[in-house]
């Protein structure tokens, strides 16, 4: 690593616990000559451990072993390196998970993604977990490989993770945060070696350059990847995908009694033209219910109304004149509502606990979940 002045490096075969520091301003001299190089030896900081990651935070110095993490002050002061804090049994698995988020630093531990978080006067740090939906999976995936790279959009507000090895990618929301303040995931798999093994964020090319497993480089936007058309020839289409939402186990608030399961309300913006469908599994169980078809059909448009269009119950002739909703917008005097609509389903069976499941094909319309009801009442004791 490269900061407060000085290059930074730990980790290496010979000496693993080991940190070791250039020269003020002379990122060529390690040997003590000049002014302010030395080493950090961390076997009498934090036992047996080893150095993965290092990064610099407001004015300190954050060393990450497999199982410990220690916090060093004034490392921009040579010869006044202070230890601050030691964090044991918390570590990080992979280097290239730590990244800067605002005032947070984001890496991968052996139990999920977690982060640094400031109190008011900036002396201690608190960890917040981020990966509460998905943390045994992230556990079982660290457990087969710890290939995993990672990079933070800044212009998105998002972070992402992949396991290069698994084709396994993770996209952290921080810009749209749970009732829990940790953000939204989602999850991407990629064909025919397309995989991210590497990347980077950079002010060309929309922010983010993707280095991918068959050695291409690629960008990213709209709902299709593109290749950087060195080769100008190449060309793209966007194609329709699929998203998968499930919920985590929802209790009916029931402890004797299971609940008889009659409606789900689902509150939905956008998703103009796509079909939602909607499956759900009962009391831990892993067979799923019958699929359930939703159609989204909300307007899309400011000027749609029913006075004077095809669907119109008026008809789309009044004596003789046509009053066409899309030429005379004016004229309308019934609308429909745009943005938010709501869509009903009726539920079967009866559960303690609940999980619900939805996959939606994206078209090119954005489609967000805004609220979800269940409707249940008390069954009988079982």
């Amino acid at each position: 690593m490269g900061f407060y002045g000085k290059l930074w490096c730990g980790g290496v075969t010979e000496a693993k616990d080991v940190v070791y520091y250039s020269v003020l301003l002379d990122g060529d001299d390690w040997t003590g000559t000049g002014t302010g190089s030395g080493y950090i030896d961390l076997k009498t900081v934090w036992g047996t451990d080893e150095i993965v990651a290092i990064a610099p935070f407001y004015g300190q110095l954050i060393i990450f072993g497999k199982n410990n993490i220690a916090v060093y002050d004034n490392p921009h002061a040579g010869g006044t390196l202070a230890l601050n804090e030691v964090i044991k049994g918390i570590g990080c698995v992979s280097r290239d998970t730590v990244q800067a988020i605002a005032d947070d630093l984001v890496f991968l531990s052996e139990t999920g993604l977690r982060s640094f978080a400031r109190t008011a006067e900036k002396d201690k740090l608190p960890m917040q977990e981020m990966s509460l939906p998905i943390t045994d999976t992230l556990i079982r995936n660290i457990s087969q490989s710890t290939n995993v790279k990672s990079v933070y959009v800044e212009n998105e507000g998002i972070y992402i993770m992949s396991f290069v090895d698994k084709n396994i990618n993770y996209v952290f929301d921080f810009k749209h945060r749970t009732p829990l303040n940790t953000p939204r995931i989602t999850t991407w798999s990629f064909n025919l070696d397309r995989e991210p093994a590497s990347m980077a964020y950079t002010e060309l090319y929309s922010g983010l350059l993707v280095g991918q497993k068959d050695g291409s480089i690629a960008g990213y936007e709209g709902y299709f990847d593109t290749d950087l058309a060195w080769d100008s020839g190449v060309s793209y289409t966007n194609f329709a995908f699929t998203s998968d939402i499930t919920s985590t186990w929802i209790p009916l608030g029931q402890t004797m009694s299971a609940a008889l399961l009659k409606n789900m309300i689902l509150v939905l913006e956008g998703g103009s033209g796509a079909v939602l469908y909607l499956k759900w599994y009962k009391d831990f169980g892993m067979t799923p219910s019958d699929i359930t078809s939703i159609n989204l059909r909300p307007a899309t448009t400011g000027s749609t109304s029913l006075w004077g269009a095809s669907t119109s119950r008026y008809g789309t002739t009044v004596v003789a004149h046509t009053h066409d909703a899309a030429l005379h917008p004016s004229n309308s005097l019934y609308s429909p509502i745009y943005g938010l609509q709501e869509y009903r389903t009726p539920l079967t069976g009866s559960a303690k606990h609940l999980k619900i499941s939805m996959a939606i094909e994206s078209n090119g319309y954005d489609a967000s979940i805004q609220d979800l009801s269940l409707l249940h009442k008390e069954g009988k004791i079982r």
